[in-house]
């Protein structure tokens, strides 16, 4: 069958549309921050964790989830610029949003849930400040300096860039009495008195399989040094305590592979246990700001009080499990 070029071009024209409908479903979707709920905005979702865990009454949880998928929608216009209006923005929705809620004695969610992004904002903020100090760092040596500019194009956090610098410097140490170890051979050979050197001389004097043994070592050193400064780019775990325990696991070759399979599942099951405590945290953190703002800072609320109470649960599951884990991979290490 042969094509005519007038319908080759309106296919054509229809695969564009089709493709821009998609992108723009796609821009839509990446929206959202925190896809655990039934709406798109991560704001909205936030306000139905909140009211599903005060409302109990099945008819004015779904009368409420009606009037949140009308504003899910206003926030994901506002969001993605998909309608120019100057009257609809955020500060606009939040409000006539805080009006709804009051109905259900809610109306400090959506102000929490800002607290909590502002929260975020500055602390990132933050961080990005203390990064340049550890980004004008300079290693002597290019293989050092390498590892050094993988870690600072990373996403790490200045914590974390900080033990990993101490490792490559440690590195870095090596590295230097290694070369001292060849200057001082070099100048043994020069000067062409092996053989009249005296028995403490020689004893101090690395020979040519000291040499080669103390570069297996470095070399060794290096690959074992870029394996860890990957594992921490690659960030198998969100969490950097536990993304730090499990590259301890995996120096430890005393670890056996089934060993190594089951610490990595109650790694990721502790992973799971510390985001969620950290977002109780900026939870708690966020409520009592909006009390603070309300003139109620010295207010303690049975709600609040179950909250502390969640959270102490969660800390103190979080201690005994994270000291499990470090005392295993302890006992390895020493044995």
């Amino acid at each position: 069958m042969e094509w005519s070029g007038s319908y080759l071009l309106i296919l054509n024209g229809l695969l564009q549309v089709l493709i821009q409908f998609v992108f723009a479903e796609l821009s839509a979707e990446n929206v959202v921050i925190e896809s655990d709920g039934p709406f798109r905005m991560s704001k909205i979702n936030y306000v139905w964790r909140k009211a599903i865990r005060h409302i109990r009454d099945d008819s004015h949880q779904k009368r409420l989830m009606k009037e949140l998928e009308k504003y899910d929608e206003m926030y994901r216009i506002i969001k993605t610029n998909e309608v120019k209006n100057e009257k609809l923005n955020n500060e606009q929705v939040d409000r006539k949003l805080e009006a709804v809620l009051e109905k259900y004695n809610l109306s400090g969610a959506v102000k929490a849930f800002n607290e909590k992004m502002k929260w975020r904002s500055d602390h990132d903020r933050k961080i990005q400040k203390e990064e340049p100090e550890h980004h004008s760092v300079n290693f002597s040596n290019p293989r050092s300096q390498k590892l050094w500019n993988m870690l600072t194009a990373s996403s790490l956090s200045a914590d974390r860039l900080r033990d990993l610098s101490n490792e490559i410097q440690k590195y870095e140490e090596k590295v230097a009495e290694y070369d001292a170890e060849i200057v001082k051979f070099n100048d043994i050979l020069q000067s062409n008195r092996i053989e009249k050197v005296g028995e403490s001389d020689k004893k101090s004097t690395p020979s040519s399989s000291d040499l080669k043994k103390h570069f297996a070592e470095l070399e060794k050193s290096y690959e074992n040094l870029y394996a860890k400064v990957k594992r921490a780019i690659e960030g198998r775990f969100q969490n950097e305590k536990v993304q730090k325990l499990w590259e301890m696991t995996m120096d430890n070759q005393r670890i056996s592979p089934n060993e190594l399979k089951e610490i990595e599942i109650e790694l990721r099951h502790l992973d799971r246990q510390l985001m969620k405590l950290k977002f109780h945290e900026e939870e708690r953190m966020a409520s009592n700001k909006v009390l603070e703002d309300m003139g109620k800072s010295g207010v303690y609320s049975e709600s609040m009080k179950e909250f502390e109470e969640e959270n102490e649960r969660l800390r103190r599951k979080m201690r005994r499990l994270e000291k499990s884990l470090t005392s295993r991979i302890s006992v390895h290490t020493e044995l």
